[in-house]
C-alpha cells in the first residue's frame, strides 16, 4: 500500500509499505507532489496555478508560463499528484514515438507535428528517447 501526504509549509512524504522502493511509485526523476485541482491521467502536461495541479492547456493563454513537469500518476480531483519535472522523465505505458518531438498541446496532451494554429501559444516540450521515456527541456513560449 502506498500513501501519500502533502502538507504546506512540510516535507512531502511518500510510504510506500515495506520492501518497496520510492521510486518504484514516481520514478526515477527530479519530482515534486501537489493536490490536483481537477482530474489528471498519468502524462499529462501539468501547469502549476494558486497551488493546484491542472492540465496545461495551449488553447489558454493565462496556462503561458505555469508549465512545471509531467503526471507521473492519475489523480481524481483533490487527490495527491506526483509530477516529473526532469530531466527525463518516465511513464510506463506511455506509448510515445522514440525520437519525435513533442509539443504541448490541448488539455495536458503532448503532440508531434506542428502548432495547432487556433491555440494561445506554441511550446515545444521535449524528445522521447523510448515509448516510455522523455527528456523533458520546454523551450520558450512563442505566442499566436
Amino acid at each position: 500500500m502506498k500513501q501519500v501526504s502533502v502538507s504546506p509549509g512540510k516535507p512531502n512524504v511518500v510510504s510506500t509499505g515495506s520492501n518497496q522502493s520510492v521510486t518504484s511509485i514516481i520514478g526515477p526523476n527530479d519530482s515534486v507532489f501537489y493536490p490536483a485541482g481537477e482530474s489528471i491521467i498519468a502524462g499529462q502536461l501539468i501547469a502549476l496555478i494558486g497551488g493546484k495541479a491542472y492540465r496545461y492547456d495551449v488553447g489558454q493563454r493565462a496556462h503561458a508560463y505555469t508549465l512545471i513537469g509531467i503526471a507521473l500518476n492519475s489523480s481524481l480531483t483533490a487527490g495527491v499528484l506526483a509530477i516529473g519535472t526532469g530531466p527525463t522523465v518516465i511513464v510506463p505505458g506511455w506509448g510515445l514515438t522514440p525520437g519525435a518531438t513533442y509539443r504541448a498541446g490541448r488539455d495536458g496532451r503532448l503532440m508531434i507535428g506542428t502548432a495547432d494554429p487556433d491555440a494561445s501559444f506554441s511550446q515545444i516540450i521535449g524528445r522521447a528517447v523510448s515509448s516510455q521515456q522523455l527528456v523533458f527541456t520546454p523551450q520558450l513560449i512563442i505566442f499566436s
